[in-house]
């Protein structure tokens, strides 16, 4: 059952998306969109803290943090990441696949929002390092899970891109399957120039 909050919030999100597709991101105001829901800038400002947290706000990385935690222990890394990225996919239904598509269409083609997606990636990181680690009884992570972390993230985001310039065509979990697939291949011929 939806509560009145929820409904209010997807309101407000539906209601900036149009608003941001048909005017653009930039020429879209607060006000406007508060308007238009029928709801004050106040009530806005409950929701979301910016008019960028209202296009991020639908991101599951506490979903991929969970799936992260549920992969067998003795499973290798990059196998652990691509695997509960994907299964978090899997996860989204048909409608929710949809407006990442949207959503992420409008960052990358504006540049405010895209340099925001940027600054959050270290964000992702983070939260992959640390549900790998906490499965582990060992100290601070080194430097390796990290680099390691941040490849699988870059792996991660060039599925996303190829994904959005196909204009949703292609089948995203493929493409991250694929981008997996590329990363391990990549590093082991690192290994091997070594």
């Amino acid at each position: 059952m939806r509560t009145r909050k929820r409904e209010t919030r997807d309101r407000l999100r539906q209601v900036a998306m149009m608003m941001f597709r048909e005017r653009g991101y930039e020429a879209t105001t607060v006000r406007e969109i508060a308007a238009a829901a029928g709801v004050s800038q106040m009530t806005f400002f409950r929701y979301f803290g910016s008019k960028e947290e209202v296009v991020f706000a639908g991101e599951h990385k506490s979903t991929v943090a969970a799936h992260l935690l549920a992969r067998p222990a003795d499973e290798p890394p990059v196998e652990k990441i691509c695997n509960a990225l994907i299964a978090g996919l899997l996860a989204l239904s048909g409608e929710e696949r949809q407006d990442l598509l949207e959503r992420t269409r409008l960052v990358f083609a504006t540049p405010a929002l895209h340099a925001g997606y940027l600054q959050r990636q270290p964000d992702d990181q983070r939260m992959i390092v640390k549900a790998l680690q906490a499965e582990s009884a060992a100290g601070a992570p080194g430097m390796a899970l990290w680099v390691l972390a941040g490849a699988c993230v870059a792996a991660a985001a060039t599925a996303v891109r190829f994904w959005v310039e196909a204009d949703g065509s292609t089948d995203l979990v493929e493409l991250v399957r694929q981008a997996f697939s590329d990363l391990r291949e990549g590093f082991i011929i690192v290994d091997c120039v070594d």
